[in-house]
């Protein structure tokens, strides 16, 4: 809806600007209004494009040689690329290159060969556009840094193309230098997003995710649809590395999203292709089929013959998982025939090692270890595919009976397993560090929020200040009035930011003192254990193990559900939103844990509504929040006590009650036990398990799904939990619950 109402904003402004402004006599008026079109050519390539046509047909004199016209020349070349009209835009290439000589800016030949490599590399068409960049960089005059740097940029991509890491990452860091340089936000976050990608292809996790979280933060604050997509889609193919399937399926999907609502084909193409990438490793192949054929398709239309090849290296893979090993080898041959066409060197890579499953799959040995070999000589290969074509190569010579040679490709084969496994040990520490640093960052995000909001606060007061300088100009005495008292506002201000920034401190501080202090707990615990083992004056080695494992387990919910909770805040979590009875839940919600109040003593009674209380809702996501509310029950009452879950219809909704016997709750903490954290002192300690987040997560939950929770005393003497929820029938259209794009 903001998107909407921004390219309405965009287009009024336009049509306003038109009717005041003529193009022939306000040409350099024009100037600022170029830099709003250019944040709408990002959002909206096709709305675009229609607002250059309309500027451009308004020239009548030789001003259309102007500096303002020929960027909006460059402009619409870009637009019909982006909306994948390439005929169109190498027509308006040409009719430019006609009048070049004419056009009133030094570096019009070098921004012209720039635009024309962006839209050969739209194609793959790299070697061309290479020689484009770099005739562009020899003819530039260096005074436009905006221009250089835009220049390494598409350099780093044709090296990234080519699998030339170092050179790719050269590139790219003095693009990112001149960005820093000149405080260009818009091409910082591009730049960061594309030497996040080179780390990633080069196996170095962290550094690709510290740049593409950067460039994520960027794309947010500028709300630029389309870096959002990119770095979306960036993060989702590092989690595919780390075998996070869901959450890359996840990212991958958002990104598809947003794609489709900017139309750029070779993005939809991308994005299609990736969630078939997916869903091929999760075991889905008709599903991963689909996709990539929709993908394929795209990239066929396009001629963007690298694009091509790169799905159809993804069709290989899943039409040999599927048994069709003839349709396998017809791919792979045209995969491979379109990857050396366009000099897509890690293209051909993965064409060629899909080949040699294809001619295995066939008993063409022979045939497997040419592609194989072909592809040991190749420079900078992987880790992964070198450990993969060794130990094809070790089995294709065992059953040659070349033992010696087989016997070597092994030992290749083990230092390849062995690097990996070093890599695969960094990755997983890497990985339980971040859910932890999330917390941190997701504090740190929100000091820098408050840090703005007094700039901006700031920036007002001074902006007032002026005005009341130029009245005190014309009036004095009213001037001198006012002057005291904006110096008293100001004193106010100052007390008031610093009030603010000691509270944000605080709780900052309080958070990650909180979570230092429930991590500590079960660390201090496992130290103890160990260290009893250690000096054998543990008497049962056996209770030593377990006490290991239960107190590694706790560590484990803890970091996991502190994660959770930063991801619910962070608005990164998702919810698969689709019509269910809440009765059909509860009940096996009871039956799960019934066993488990039995160990206690404890009673667990389930009252279910005999009317079907039908909701739109995640099952997973609703399960947690009525899991979370009995496990915090059973946990926090008494032995032989009683808990009691009922539900019934009241009006518009569902409503889901949890209550318990003693103990009960303090008047004062029941607003405060859905806190992060939050312990009521005199009935809750770590002894009792749990992370001290259910409560917090549930309540996320629960507001996702358009519903409330709230605490209050039990007539059972303990705590009463109340979750009402939105009916189906009431609901206009809840729809799927999105992370931010």
């Amino acid at each position: 809806m903001l998107n909407r109402v921004r390219l309405l904003f965009v287009q009024a402004l336009f049509t306003l600007f038109l009717l005041l402004t003529p193009f022939s006599t306000h040409a350099s008026a024009l100037l600022p209004t170029l830099e709003t079109l250019k944040l709408l050519l990002t959002d909206n390539p096709s709305v675009a494009l229609e607002e250059i046509d309309t500027l451009l047909n308004k020239n009548t004199t030789p001003t259309y040689l102007s500096a303002a016209w020929f960027k909006l020349s460059l402009m619409k070349i870009e637009a019909h690329s982006l909306l994948g009209h390439y005929e169109t835009a190498y027509q308006a290439i040409d009719e430019l290159n006609q009048v070049l000589d004419k056009v009133a800016d030094p570096d019009a030949k070098s921004k012209l060969l720039l635009s024309h490599a962006t839209v050969l590399l739209s194609q793959n068409r790299a070697t061309e556009a290479e020689e484009k960049l770099e005739l562009a960089l020899n003819t530039t005059s260096q005074a436009d840094e905006r221009l250089i740097a835009d220049i390494h940029d598409r350099l780093a991509h044709i090296n990234r193309f080519r699998a030339n890491y170092r050179s790719a990452l050269n590139h790219a860091e003095q693009a990112i230098q001149i960005a820093k340089r000149i405080n260009d936000v818009p091409r910082l976050a591009g730049f960061y997003n594309q030497i996040g990608i080179v780390y990633d292809y080069m196996g170095q996790i962290e550094q690709a995710i510290s740049f593409h979280e950067q460039s994520l933060m960027l794309q947010r604050k500028r709300n630029n649809q389309q870096g959002i997509s990119n770095s979306l889609y960036n993060i989702g193919e590092l989690y595919r590395d780390l075998e996070e399937f869901p959450l890359a399926l996840s990212h991958f999907e958002q990104a598809l999203r947003v794609d489709k609502l900017l139309g750029n084909p070779r993005h939809i193409a991308n994005s299609y292709g990736k969630i078939g990438q997916v869903l091929y490793q999760q075991g889905e192949y008709k599903q991963a089929q689909v996709f990539i054929l929709n993908g394929l398709a795209l990239t066929k239309k396009m001629e963007a013959d690298s694009d091509t090849a790169w799905q159809l290296s993804n069709l290989v893979n899943v039409q040999l998982a599927q048994g069709d090993v003839n349709e396998a080898l017809n791919s792979a041959n045209e995969a491979l025939t379109l990857a050396i066409k366009s000099g897509a060197n890690r293209t051909e890579r993965t064409v060629r090692l899909a080949l040699a499953n294809v001619y295995l799959a066939q008993d063409k040995s022979e045939d497997a270890k040419e592609q194989l070999e072909l592809l040991l000589k190749q420079p900078q290969l992987g880790t992964q595919t070198q450990s993969d074509i060794h130990k094809q190569l070790a089995a294709i010579y065992q059953q040659a009976g070349e033992f010696e040679a087989a016997l070597a490709q092994l030992k290749q084969y083990q230092q390849a397993q062995t690097e990996l496994k070093k890599v695969s040990d960094k990755n997983k520490a890497y990985k339980m560090a971040l859910n932890i640093e999330l917390v941190k960052k997701e504090q740190a995000l929100s000091l820098l929020q408050k840090e703005q909001s007094l700039q901006q606060a700031n920036l007002e007061n001074l902006k007032l200040q002026r005005g009341l300088a130029i009245a005190s100009a014309l009036l004095l005495l009213a001037g001198l009035a006012i002057y005291f008292l904006r110096q008293r506002q100001k004193q106010k201000l100052e007390a008031l930011e610093q009030h603010m920034a000691a509270r944000a401190l605080e709780q900052k501080n309080q958070l990650l003192a909180d979570i230092s202090h429930e991590l500590r707990t079960p660390l201090t615990g496992l130290k103890l254990t160990i260290e009893a083992m250690q000096f054998n004056i543990e008497p049962d080695i056996d209770v030593a193990y377990k006490k290991v494992n239960s107190k590694i387990n706790q560590l484990d919910t803890l970091i996991s559900d502190i994660y959770q909770s930063a991801r619910f805040d962070n608005n990164v979590m998702s919810l698969e939103l689709r019509p269910l009875d809440i009765n059909t839940i509860v009940k096996d919600c009871c039956s799960e844990l019934t066993p488990v109040f039995a160990k206690k003593q404890q009673s667990l009674r389930c009252n279910l509504s005999e009317q079907v209380l039908l909701v739109e809702g995640d099952p997973q996501r609703l399960k947690q929040v009525i899991l979370n509310l009995l496990r915090n029950s059973h946990f926090y009452t008494d032995a032989a006590g009683t808990s009691l879950i009922h539900t019934r219809l009241v009006d518009s909704y569902a409503i889901i009650t949890v209550e318990d016997s003693s103990p009960g709750v303090a008047t004062s903490e029941l607003d405060k036990i859905f806190e992060r954290l939050y312990r009521c002192e005199h009935s809750r300690s770590r002894d009792l398990g749990g992370s001290g987040l259910g409560l917090a997560i549930s309540k996320h939950i629960v507001l996702a799904h358009h519903g409330s929770i709230n605490a209050n005393h039990s007539p059972l003497g303990g705590l009463l939990v109340e979750v009402k929820l939105p009916i189906k029938s009431a609901q206009n259209d809840i729809g799927h619950a999105k992370s931010p794009q």
